[in-house]
């Protein structure tokens, strides 16, 4: 093969692909848009799963400060 033959057969590959798959193609700033989008939602769900497990870090430490008070006999129940 010589540099026409590739050059010929580079130019077919782009046109067959162009032609096949031109539904496929995504726009390059919408593609990036989207991943900007992906990124926050990732952001928030984070967050979200923190606050969460702090929260219930939160209730575990009180509940164990309750039940020792009650062991304790600070706290009676008459």
């Amino acid at each position: 093969m010589n540099d026409e033959d590739v050059k010929k057969l580079a130019a077919e590959i782009i046109r067959q692909t162009e032609e096949k798959q031109h539904s496929f193609r995504i726009d390059p700033q919408e593609h990036y848009d989207a991943h900007q989008r992906l990124d926050r939602i990732l952001k928030v769900y984070e967050t979200a799963q923190s606050t969460a497990v702090r929260t219930i870090i939160g209730l575990f430490v009180v509940g164990g400060l309750f039940v020792a008070a009650v062991g304790a006999g600070w706290i009676n129940f008459k």
